[in-house]
């Protein structure tokens, strides 16, 4: 609030009117917290949850890895050349 106003009966409904939706949205942030502080979650859990936050393509590689693996296909490896398996007598 700028301080170049003359303090009277408007300014001191506009504080009260923004010091009140402040205590109005504190009282939402506190129930909030305090029904996720309630909540129970697995480790595994709570580890996607920061990877989505910090690290999305990570997350993102590390499923489309698990999902192949799921499938039975090698992640890493790279796959045998037919040339590699002719091998020369000499």
């Amino acid at each position: 609030m700028p301080h170049v106003k003359e303090f009277g009966d408007d300014v001191m409904k506009t504080a009260e009117e923004a010091l009140g939706l402040s205590a109005e949205r504190m009282t939402e942030f506190r129930e909030a917290a305090t029904l996720l502080s309630k909540k129970k979650a697995k480790h595994s859990n709570f580890l996607d949850f920061v990877g989505e936050l910090y690290q999305p393509d990570m997350i993102s590689a590390y499923r489309k890895e698990a999902e192949l693996k799921a499938q039975g296909k090698k992640i890493g490896e790279q796959a045998l050349l037919l040339s590699n398996l002719i091998v020369t007598l000499d």
